[in-house]
């Protein structure tokens, strides 16, 4: 294999790294959009963490799509540079911006599901029927 060959190797490999968080990423992005059809009352902290983790998804979308069109313009320019600063910058971009946004939605997942065990601990307002035992 020649070094031209291991570079657009190497090209194709960052480009699924890339195919595979950008799909991460909208599913991701999909899912906790998916959450406020919940009935799911969420605190100050927790939609401030989910806008956080939508903006830092969108952003880690939109840098990957770059990122993915940029491909075919080096493999047609004969360029199989990694460092390449129009792939090299929205790449690291993507990848930085989708951890922080899976950090940022964990911590709104705890914050709601933390939100939601204090809720059930509440006594109900309503009194709680009498059961009928038949063997009693």
């Amino acid at each position: 294999m020649s070094a031209d060959d291991k570079k657009f190797k190497a090209l194709d490999t960052a480009l699924d790294a890339v195919k595979f968080t950008l799909g991460l990423a909208t599913g991701a992005l999909v899912f906790s959009v998916e959450l406020l059809k919940e009935q799911i009352k969420l605190t100050t902290f927790a939609k401030c963490f989910l806008l956080t983790s939508w903006t830092l998804f969108a952003i880690s979308i939109v840098a990957g799509l770059f990122v993915f069109f940029r491909v075919p313009k080096m493999i047609e320019a004969n360029i199989s540079n990694l460092a390449d600063p129009l792939f090299e910058r929205p790449g690291k971009l993507h990848h930085v911006a989708f951890l922080f946004a899976v950090l940022a939605l964990g911590v709104a997942m705890v914050i709601i599901l933390a939100g939601k065990t204090d809720l059930e601990k509440t006594p109900s307002k309503t009194p709680a029927l009498p059961t009928l035992n038949k063997f009693t």
